[in-house]
């Protein structure tokens, strides 16, 4: 932890951090009326975001299917499907049902990693896609 000068406008440099995995840092304000909320994490070092990876889908039926991934802890992930946005994931939730799927249908699922809770998903490089099919209605 450090701590810098009580001034309005307060500089800090971190240098010689050797490591091998991502580095987070988040900033804390600290006032004469108490503490700051965190802020959100500042992501650096190398390969700081990575593409999920080990996509499954199971348990399909003619309308759900339950997709599961291995994605970063830090993270927010979006799911779509068929190109369309369905549902950004929490960090450290790795597993969704789809539903309302129609029977007998192809189906094209993607995972992506959100830098941040507000980037658009359809604008990652940072994704990974499977395709399946729902059982026909019996």
């Amino acid at each position: 932890m450090f701590q810098v000068s009580n001034t309005s406008e307060c500089r800090t440099m971190l240098s010689e951090l050797p490591s091998p995995r991502p580095l987070y840092l988040t900033v804390r304000s600290m006032t004469t009326s108490g503490q700051g909320r965190d802020s959100k994490p500042c992501i650096f070092g190398r390969d700081p975001i990575k593409a999920p990876h080990s996509l499954e889908v199971t348990n399909v039926t003619s309308s759900s299917a339950v997709i599961a991934f291995v994605g970063q802890p830090h993270f927010h992930h979006a799911v779509l499907l068929n190109s369309r946005h369905l549902v950004s994931l929490s960090p450290g939730e790795f597993v969704y049902m789809l539903r309302g799927l129609d029977p007998g249908t192809h189906h094209e699922v993607r995972i992506t990693t959100l830098p941040s809770d507000s980037d658009p998903p359809q604008h990652s490089p940072h994704s990974q896609h499977t395709s399946f099919s729902t059982k026909s209605a019996t």
